[in-house]
């Protein structure tokens, strides 16, 4: 019968150790996640900033009013930080577009205007091949 207890004590104590065991690599995996989240997005601002530097301030700058927006509304932090990512990519997919749209001064014709509707498909493709930006694009 002790043996019976010892195992049976096992099993009480021996959930909580691989629960604590398991929640290491999960930490792990997570931090890795943002870490490469965190670049995909640096390399997609870095490549907006380097086709229109003026684009990438305007996306700055939207960012800065989203976030600020969202803690005005009672946002909690991640949804805050969620927001001002989407708003920093929103435009990401203007790298795509030719120069003679993006930069014509008058308004675009018919088929210019759909080129440049494109960028929004564009950049959802390209945040959706970095899992960790996925939540960006939704």
């Amino acid at each position: 019968m002790a043996k019976l207890r010892r195992i049976r004590g096992m099993r009480v104590i021996l959930p909580f150790l691989l629960l604590s065991e398991a929640r290491a690599p999960v930490r792990h995996v997570r931090r890795r996640e943002r870490a490469e989240a965190s670049e995909s997005r640096a390399v997609l601002l870095r490549a907006l900033a380097e086709r229109d530097p003026e684009l990438h301030e305007h996306t700055v700058d939207v960012a800065v009013l989203a976030r600020r927006v969202a803690a005005r509304i009672g946002c909690d932090g991640r949804t805050r930080a969620t927001i001002a990512l989407a708003a920093e990519l929103h435009d990401v997919g203007k790298v795509a577009i030719p120069d003679l749209i993006l930069r014509k001064p008058g308004p675009l014709d018919p088929h210019e205007a759909a080129v440049m509707r494109r960028h929004a498909e564009i950049g959802e493709a390209m945040v959706l091949e970095s899992p960790g930006l996925v939540a960006a694009a939704a």
